[in-house]
């Protein structure tokens, strides 16, 4: 299997960054040995990584920055998690997935990894509880009074 840094680097970034793409038999069971595959500590690797990547926005890195060592940690804890993926966990599949449906299989493979590690975040209590934070400010007077059926 030949895979060029661009190639795994857009992978990345439309697995993020993306909405549902192509799907077939051989992406679904490569996304699937992903998943199976990568341990919890990976999976929040993963999501330190998404954090990581997101916080590089101009809207939210001017106000929470990362040191430069952490990113640099972080890529190469990624790195190696996607490489044990390609040449020892899923191999097999990866090359199967490549030779029937071509690069395109990888997007959704990763995605399917990428929602796996990120539904994670949201079934946290405490992410849970700090995402209804706001609701003690909304102004229920107002909202029920412009909301009528």
């Amino acid at each position: 299997m030949k895979l060029t840094k661009t190639s795994l680097f857009i992978f990345f970034m439309l697995f993020v960054l993306s909405g549902p793409v192509f799907s077939g038999p051989f992406s679904e069971k490569l996304g699937e040995c992903f998943v199976r595959s990568t341990s919890e500590a990976d999976k929040n690797q993963l999501v330190r990584w998404m954090y990581i990547l997101m916080a590089e926005h101009p809207v939210i890195k001017k106000d929470y920055p990362i040191a430069e060592r952490d990113k640099v940690a972080s890529d190469i804890a990624m790195a190696d998690i996607v490489t044990s993926l390609f040449t020892r966990s899923c191999a097999a599949e990866a090359d199967e997935a490549l030779k029937y449906e071509g690069e395109i299989a990888f997007y959704s493979s990763f995605e399917m990894l990428g929602s796996a590690s990120a539904g994670s975040i949201f079934t946290d209590p405490n992410v849970e509880a700090a995402s209804q934070r706001y609701m003690e400010y909304i102004d229920f007077g107002k909202l029920s009074g412009s909301l009528k059926d």
